[in-house]
C-alpha cells in the first residue's frame, strides 16, 4: 500500500511539473510577441546613413572649439579595423573645468553659473549735490559715498547676504555663510568674497601687523626700520606662530589692493558695516616698496602709505575655500 502511494505522489508532481512548463512557455511567447509589438516596425525606412559626429570630431570640437560637419564622414571603412579612434577617456580628459569666475554673471555654461562681472556704472547724485540733476548717471553720475548720504539708488552693486548663525553648512546667509566664524560679515554674491567685520574692533594698526609680517624681520640686511624704497626692513616674512591681522583667523587673509576695489565697484558703501573707512591692502607700492596701498570703499579712492604708518583693517575669504 505505501509503494501505490508512493507512486500517485511521484505522478501528481510529474503532472504538475508539465503543465507549470507548459504554462511557461506559453508565457513566455506572450511577453516576446508583445514587446515586438511595443517596440515599433523592426524594418527602417531609410537606408543607414553616416547621420553623426565621431569621436575625432567631438575631440577636436573640446581642444580647438572647431566646429565639424554632421555626417562628413563614411559608414565603409578603407582599411582593416585599427586603434585608430580616441577613447571617451581620452575624450573626457578634455573636457575643460569651467571657472564661475570667466563666464559672465547671468550665464551658465557646462551647468556652472557665472560670476564674471558685466558692464558698470555710478549712479545718479542725490539731492544734497548741487546743482540738483546736473550730475546723473548718463553723464558719469557720482561715487557711491554720494556726499555721505544714501547710496545712488541707480549705481551699479552686487547683492550683498548678512552672515549670520545657522544650521545649515555652506548656505549662504547661514553658519555665518558657511564659515562657522563669527568675525564673517557679508557674502558678495558676484565674487564670492566674505568680508570680516572690521578687525580687532576698528583699532588702527601698521602694515605688517595686518598682513602677519614680521616686523623687525630678521633677513640679512634689516636694520629694523623700513623707510625706503628696496629695503630688506620692508619685505614681508609671515609669522608662523604668534599671528598677526587676518592670518590670525584660520581661513582668511589680507585682501589684495583690487579685492577691495572691486567690493567698493561692487557696493561695499552700502554692503559693509561699516563702508567708510580707508582699508589696508596687502599689496606693495612697486615704485616705493617701504609704501602698501589702501583703498577707500566709501569712494574708491585708493592711494599709497607707508608701511609703518596705521589704518584699519578688513579681512576676506572666497566662499568657494569653506
Amino acid at each position: 500500500m505505501q509503494v501505490k502511494n508512493l507512486f500517485d505522489v511521484l505522478k501528481k508532481q510529474k503532472i504538475l511539473k508539465s503543465i507549470f512548463l507548459h504554462s511557461l512557455t506559453v508565457l513566455i511567447s506572450v511577453l516576446v510577441v508583445f514587446a515586438i509589438t511595443n517596440a515599433g516596425s523592426l524594418s527602417p525606412t531609410l537606408s543607414p546613413a553616416s547621420t553623426f559626429y565621431t569621436l575625432a570630431d567631438i575631440y577636436t570640437r573640446l581642444t580647438t572649439n572647431a566646429t565639424a560637419t554632421e555626417a562628413n564622414h563614411d559608414l565603409n571603412t578603407s582599411n582593416s579595423p585599427a586603434s585608430t579612434f580616441y577613447t571617451l577617456k581620452q575624450i573626457y580628459d578634455v573636457i575643460p573645468t569651467i571657472d564661475p569666475a570667466k563666464v559672465n554673471v547671468g550665464t551658465t555654461y557646462l551647468g556652472v553659473t557665472g560670476t564674471l562681472l558685466g558692464n558698470m556704472w555710478n549712479g545718479t547724485a542725490g539731492i544734497t549735490v548741487l546743482p540738483a540733476g546736473a550730475y546723473p548717471q548718463s553723464l558719469g553720475g557720482v561715487e557711491d559715498w554720494n556726499r555721505n548720504t544714501v547710496m545712488p539708488v541707480d549705481t551699479y552693486k552686487s547683492t550683498w547676504v548678512s552672515c549670520h548663525a545657522g544650521s545649515t553648512p555652506n548656505d549662504a546667509g547661514n553658519n555665518y555663510c558657511g564659515t562657522n566664524d563669527t568675525n564673517a560679515d557679508k557674502l558678495d554674491v558676484d565674487t564670492g568674497l566674505i568680508w570680516s567685520k572690521m578687525l580687532n574692533n576698528g583699532v588702527s594698526h601698521r602694515w605688517f601687523w595686518a598682513n602677519n609680517c614680521a616686523y623687525p624681520n630678521g633677513l640679512p640686511g634689516d636694520d629694523g626700520v623700513c623707510n625706503s624704497n628696496g629695503e630688506v626692513a620692508c619685505q614681508c616674512v609671515k609669522l608662523t606662530s604668534n599671528k598677526t591681522g587676518c592670518e590670525a583667523q584660520d581661513g582668511w587673509h589680507l585682501p589684495y589692493q583690487k579685492e577691495l576695489m572691486q567690493a567698493y565697484i561692487n557696493g561695499s558703501w552700502s554692503g559693509l558695516s561699516p563702508g567708510t573707512w580707508f582699508y589696508w591692502a596687502s599689496t606693495t607700492a612697486s615704485q616705493y616698496t617701504e609704501r602698501a596701498w589702501f583703498v577707500d570703499i566709501s569712494s574708491g579712492n585708493t592711494v599709497y602709505s607707508n608701511k609703518t604708518n596705521y589704518n584699519q583693517t578688513l579681512c576676506v575669504r572666497s566662499i568657494y575655500n569653506n
